[in-house]
């Protein structure tokens, strides 16, 4: 799945449609996803995933090329201590992450490959 999921990010965005295309997620799924981004590629003295605005480029991939991506366009994912993944304190959402991530999830995985993707792909 890996081999598959990264060959789409990395080949849609030469889609035709992915320059036009429009946003897909709700303000508050950006909150989640852009925290979850910076968190996979944060910001030290080098520019990370926010200053990248990976989000944005997720966002458009979701509504072009990616559409097909269901685990990324169910990123409302609740945690019982906050209201979204975005108002958690930093440790727990490293610590729900490293959990995603030892389970092989496939919203995590899928969230990291277009995180990478889209920091790679910013024409910036």
């Amino acid at each position: 799945m890996a081999a598959t999921l990264a060959a789409t990010w990395i080949a849609g965005p030469t889609s035709p449609g992915f320059a036009s295309a429009g946003r897909m997620l709700a303000p508050g799924q950006l909150r989640d996803l852009d925290t979850i981004a910076a968190l996979i590629l944060p910001s030290d003295d080098l520019p990370g995933a926010r200053e990248a605005r990976v989000v944005d480029f997720i966002d458009r991939a979701l509504a072009s090329f990616a559409a097909d991506q269901q685990p990324l366009s169910r990123v409302a994912r609740r945690h019982p201590l906050a209201g979204s993944f975005a108002d958690l304190p930093e440790a727990d959402a490293v610590a729900l992450l490293h959990g995603l991530e030892a389970e092989r999830s496939d919203f995590f995985e899928a969230a990291r490959v277009a995180t990478i993707s889209g920091f790679l792909a910013n024409p910036e």
